[in-house]
């Protein structure tokens, strides 16, 4: 499963015009694989047609492992922050946790937490 570390460094979603102004569907690769005709993008450094792109940039494999600890980082706060009873978002102390439907939210601020059992 892709961290998104394997995109281009421009990439912002397919059908969407990407940081380096380039629509993705603009520079799409069609190709014969396996007697299929598929749709390939530069965007993804899997597909093997950056050439396609003459604004598509890679990370670098010491920019992605940046990008995992900082992510990991981030998701870590956040549990530990759930754990000590604070609320993520805005730092209050969460008193209760309420279940509306199948949603946690904080109270009393009202952030949604998260989606299970309080």
């Amino acid at each position: 499963m892709s961290d998104g570390t394997d995109w281009c460094r421009h990439y912002h979603g397919v059908g969407k015009i990407c940081k380096a102004g380039v629509d993705p569907r603009s520079v799409r690769v069609e190709m014969t694989k396996r007697g299929e005709r598929t749709q390939f993008y530069p965007c993804f450094e899997t597909d093997g047609v950056a050439h396609a792109c003459t604004h598509c940039s890679y990370y670098t494999p010491e920019e992605r492992q940046a990008q995992r600890e900082a992510s990991d980082a981030v998701w870590q706060k956040f549990v530990d922050d759930l754990n000590a009873n604070r609320c993520p978002f805005c730092n209050a102390v969460i008193e209760q946790r309420k279940q509306v439907g199948r949603c946690v939210y904080a109270h009393p601020c009202g952030h949604q937490l998260y989606q299970g059992k309080a």
